[in-house]
């Protein structure tokens, strides 16, 4: 999954695609903005999970910074694997349900698990993630 942020010269959000605010917690945000310090004429910078790529932008409202993040599909646990492979192939519920013999609640729930990870809203979304 890639998610774009675009911060202003002291780290505030200018600007975030979606799925960024989930992403974007406290803890990674600072680590955004640590990036800038550290690499004003942009860079790459790779976390446990994640890896960035900082581009500078300069115009007429002033210096910002283009942050794309690359996250890593890592976190889903083997089952949320099974069930996000079948829904992207466009499985219904009941038919990944069966191939996996789990209930289709319990799909239901793996695939709104799996969305939230990777900061998805729909199946075509997912599959471009995966």
């Amino acid at each position: 999954m890639e998610l774009q942020f675009v911060l202003d010269a002291r780290g505030g959000i200018l600007f975030r695609s979606r799925g960024g605010s989930t992403w974007g917690t406290s803890q990674r945000l600072a680590t955004l903005r640590g990036m800038l310090g550290s690499s004003p004429d942009g860079g790459r910078y790779e976390g446990v999970d994640f890896v960035a790529t900082v581009r500078p932008m300069r115009g007429p409202a002033g210096e910002a910074f283009l942050v794309t993040i690359r996250v890593a599909e890592e976190g889903l646990t083997v089952r949320q694997r099974d069930v996000a492979s079948l829904a992207a192939t466009g499985a219904t519920v009941t038919e990944i349900a069966s191939a996996l013999d789990i209930s289709e609640h319990t799909v239901r729930t793996h695939l709104k698990r799996v969305y939230r990870h990777l900061g998805v809203a729909n199946r075509v979304e997912l599959a471009r993630a995966l």
